[in-house]
């Protein structure tokens, strides 16, 4: 509460150190408010660490309406700088991974046009695809893909195997650890 005070009251005055706390809590906590007023940070500002602190912060909202609100401008091609969109997709990417595929399912024309070129494929995918563990997320991933013509692109790659490994690993390591922990309880 004390962070939250300390921002409503000028959030020049929050240590450098806080301020990403700070600006998380805020859009967590005071919905449309908090959230406009850390956009309002982000298009204000000239500094790219706390232009990046505010993204993030923005990514974390737990409305759903603000997570679309977030990815639509963040990826509008005006908003946000090329380079920074990463931050935002990471960030609601981790609150709320399935909202985010879907939505770029929903978007992925639009975003082929506003960002063409591989490197942003990879950093689209590389932010999308971290929480994708499982064959069904495999198999998910891989056919859409697959029909969209960019199976080749080595982010997918590298997802699609990251997701294989994942998935041996836990079948090796399931059974001796259900066995330890029914020793331990």
């Amino acid at each position: 509460d004390q962070l939250r005070k300390r921002f409503w009251d000028g959030w020049e005055s929050v240590p450098a150190e806080y301020q990403s706390l700070c600006f998380s809590v805020v859009v967590r906590q005071d919905g449309e408010k908090g959230y406009e007023a850390v956009k309002d940070i982000y298009e204000r500002s000239d500094s790219a660490l706390l232009c990046r602190r505010a993204l993030v912060a923005l990514g974390k909202s737990p409305e759903k309406k603000l997570q679309e609100k977030s990815l639509d401008w963040g990826t509008d091609g005006k908003s946000v700088r090329a380079q920074d969109v990463q931050w935002l997709l990471a960030s609601v990417t981790r609150t709320a991974p399935q909202l985010v595929w879907e939505w770029f399912g929903k978007s992925f024309e639009r975003l082929e046009e506003e960002y063409p070129g591989l490197k942003v494929k990879k950093a689209i995918i590389g932010n999308l695809t971290p929480n994708f563990n499982t064959s069904k997320h495999q198999e998910q991933l891989q056919a859409f893909a697959k029909e969209k013509k960019f199976l080749n692109v080595r982010a997918v790659k590298q997802t699609l195997e990251r997701i294989l490994i994942l998935e041996k690993r836990r079948k090796r390591e399931f059974s001796p650890l259900k066995e330890y922990f029914a020793k331990e309880s």
